[in-house]
């Protein structure tokens, strides 16, 4: 939901952990300095929210039974605001001042459901 990250972008720096749970903060802190990040759509690439999961990244683009797109990114942890983990999705939420300057590239195309594995 854009609104609600949105929301959780003017949270001062200093709290953005809380957003977390105690597992999500000892799994970010666990991720080497750069990584990649994946993002699956049906459109074009306009959200805050990546995965480091490229299975999820590809349910994503193929959910509604159409054919979606799959982009990547190398990102630094320190540009992360938070890491979900809680609905199985390996959540990466950025903050959008770094989103702006991403180097976004198409990671595959024409991803249907069926093949996301």
């Amino acid at each position: 939901n854009i609104e609600l990250w949105k929301d959780y972008f003017g949270i001062p720096s200093d709290y953005r952990p809380l957003m977390m749970n105690r597992s999500e903060r000892k799994a970010l802190a666990a991720m080497p300095e750069k990584f990649e990040v994946y993002m699956g759509v049906q459109g074009e690439v306009m959200d805050y929210s990546f995965t480091t999961d490229l299975k999820t990244a590809r349910w994503f683009a193929s959910r509604f039974n159409r054919k979606g797109k799959v982009y990547s990114a190398t990102i630094r942890k320190e540009e992360v605001i938070a890491y979900f983990t809680r609905r199985g999705e390996s959540e990466i939420l950025l903050d959008p001042l770094v989103y702006e300057f991403l180097d976004i590239q198409l990671f595959e195309e024409n991803v249907v459901r069926g093949k996301e594995s």
